[in-house]
């Protein structure tokens, strides 16, 4: 993995040599303010880039632990920024809390989401396979067009 950006909690960073897979590993408790300067450094490195990318939230160990404090709007203002990358976003062995919170809150919010594609998973390697599979769908999909 390409390291971008580690932190005390969190390394986020190529996964592949192509750099078409984004990953962020959560191994530490975080705060929302955390979570929000991450979120931003993932759609600044996006914003140049018009092909294909896909990120991976991986939450290992004590990174999967929720932030107490006003986990509802956090979150909103959290998808609020998400929103500005399009692409496929994965949670890779995320809690159920958080999955329940972010559903909720798109749920009651409307957020757009035509843009964004949000997935749940397991593991890391579900991850990987399920972005494999969105490639492969996309290779696919521009050999029809020509």
């Amino acid at each position: 993995m390409k390291i971008l950006q580690e932190t005390h909690n969190r390394r986020i960073g190529w996964y592949d040599e192509e750099e078409t897979i984004l990953l962020m590993e959560v191994f530490a408790p975080w705060s929302w303010q955390e979570a929000y300067e991450a979120i931003r450094f993932i759609v600044d490195i996006f914003e140049p880039i018009t092909t294909p990318r896909y990120v991976i939230y991986h939450y290992i160990g004590a990174g999967k632990l929720v932030p107490k404090d006003l986990a509802f709007m956090n979150i909103g203002r959290l998808l609020t920024v998400t929103l500005e990358y399009e692409g496929d976003l994965v949670f890779a062995n995320a809690s159920p809390l958080t999955n329940a919170f972010i559903d909720l809150v798109r749920k009651t919010t409307r957020q757009p989401s035509a843009r964004l594609r949000l997935h749940y998973v397991d593991s890391l390697e579900v991850a990987l396979k399920l972005i494999d599979k969105f490639k492969q769908q996309t290779l696919a999909n521009s050999d029809l067009q020509e």
